[in-house]
């Protein structure tokens, strides 16, 4: 069981997260590499995933590790291969915590957002996850840009109203 449902999540998503990858990086190899690390980490925590989220968490995953790559990169002092100008974080060890939190906070708003609107969870998916342009978005979601921008809007003044402060401009 555990084993299907692996080999379904891989098949469905696997193309997404390389190409995530690929654009980030334009090196083949390592879009490989990190999708493989990516997936290897989702077995190790797919009973911790909920259904709904493993899209989210596996973008978040790849991102992290593209992060993590770019990192070891830089403190060898090597030619990096990630575009950074597509990767806006804080680096400073300072920030570990509270990217930390932002990271567990971001989860609980998807995973509410789910719950009360599951299109506005889609939108949110789309444009600050996935990082779709709102042409993709509409194409993706079978809406037009009207409906996307009201849903999008909704949706963040939504996740705002009840999270306040700890929103932090997370979507």
């Amino acid at each position: 069981m555990r084993n299907k449902k692996f080999v379904e999540v891989f098949e469905r998503y696997q193309k997404l997260v390389m190409k995530l990858v690929y654009d980030k990086s334009s090196d083949m190899e390592l879009a490989k590499e990190i999708c493989q690390h990516t997936f290897f980490n989702y077995y190790l925590h797919m009973d911790k995933v909920k259904d709904e989220l493993i899209k989210p968490w596996l973008i978040m995953t790849a991102k992290n590790a593209i992060v993590d790559n770019y990192r070891k990169i830089t403190s060898r002092k090597e030619c990096p291969l990630i575009h950074v100008e597509n990767i806006a974080l804080d680096y400073s060890v300072e920030r570990c915590p509270e990217r930390l939190v932002g990271k567990e906070l971001s989860f609980r708003i998807l995973e509410d957002l789910h719950k009360a609107n599951v299109t506005w969870y889609e939108v949110i998916v789309a444009i600050c996850i996935e990082e779709l342009s709102h042409e993709e978005a509409t194409k993706q979601l079978g809406c037009t840009d009207q409906v996307l921008r009201a849903r999008l809007y909704r949706a963040r003044k939504y996740i705002r109203k009840k999270y306040g402060k700890e929103y932090r401009d997370l979507f």
